[in-house]
């Protein structure tokens, strides 16, 4: 025994754990005439419920059906303890597992956690009928330009008539101003599976169309009506205790500035990405 506390206090600088593991380990080679096997890992395995292939892939069918913004690990737990769960184990009992776990097996399924950045998106604007009807859309601008009235000098203020053929209109390019109050309606950080590009609307709230301008006449009015309207930020309850959204505030002055174009402006559209609900 001496020697066994001898040697694991100055080899090991040890105690006595370490000299009985010393005896035990000579005890075994003494009786098996073989080194003692290790015991390093070999411990009872606990598999987690998720490892099953069923529940792993209706897991992962219900969180890659959420949109990118709305994923989120509180989401899919309450998914497995109330669906997935009593699914496929047909017992009423409730089932619970740790958002720890959750987080764990997201990131073994190749999803992460991490911020928006920049990203290219591959929406096809180089196929065939897309280069055919920009070439196209492109050439019609180029005629219309002919038509319109140019501005030279310095200040601008020189008026360079267009050379209208008999039967031609002059054509009046019109443009509209906008700006967008933050909402802050969106998320900074979403789940998103590895090689998944998530694209984000411009900004971070919805758009407001402020007025409709051309060089001709100015801004788009009827006298002294002018298309414009002015809101105030932040939420409205309605008479019904529902909140107001920033999508449902900006109908409004929407409605007010397509009511002056059909009549003023005809085929005067917005296509602005921040009006998107």
């Amino acid at each position: 025994m001496k020697a066994s506390i001898d040697t694991a206090y100055y080899s090991f600088d040890r105690g006595s754990y370490m000299a009985r593991v010393i005896r035990g380990a000579s005890l075994y080679e003494y009786t098996e005439s073989l080194p003692p096997l290790s015991k390093r890992g070999k411990h009872t395995k606990c598999t987690s419920a998720l490892d099953d292939e069923e529940v792993r892939e209706q897991c992962l069918s219900y969180f890659q059906s959420l949109p990118p913004n709305a994923r989120s690990a509180t989401k899919l737990k309450a998914n497995y303890e109330q669906v997935v769960y009593p699914e496929v184990s047909g017992s009423m009992n409730k089932a619970t597992i740790s958002l720890t776990t959750i987080t764990r097996y997201l990131q073994l399924w190749g999803f992460s956690l991490k911020g928006h950045t920049k990203d290219i998106y591959y929406d096809g604007h180089e196929r065939t009928d897309v280069v055919d009807y920009r070439k196209s859309w492109a050439a019609t601008m180029m005629d219309y330009r002919t038509k319109m009235r140019e501005y030279g000098g310095e200040d601008c203020s020189e008026v360079i008539m267009p050379d209208l053929q008999d039967g031609d209109k002059e054509v009046v390019l019109v443009t509209h101003d906008e700006c967008y109050f933050n909402s802050n309606d969106d998320v900074t950080i979403t789940w998103t599976e590895k090689g998944e590009s998530t694209i984000k609307k411009n900004g971070q709230g919805l758009g407001l169309i402020s007025d409709f301008y051309c060089a001709c006449h100015g801004s788009l009015r009827f006298d002294d009506q002018y298309a414009r309207e002015i809101i105030e930020p932040g939420r409205i309850v309605t008479a019904s205790g529902f909140p107001m959204t920033w999508y449902n505030n900006l109908k409004g002055p929407w409605k007010s500035s397509k009511n002056y174009t059909p009549s003023a402006w005809a085929g005067c559209q917005d296509h602005g990405a921040t009006h998107a609900p």
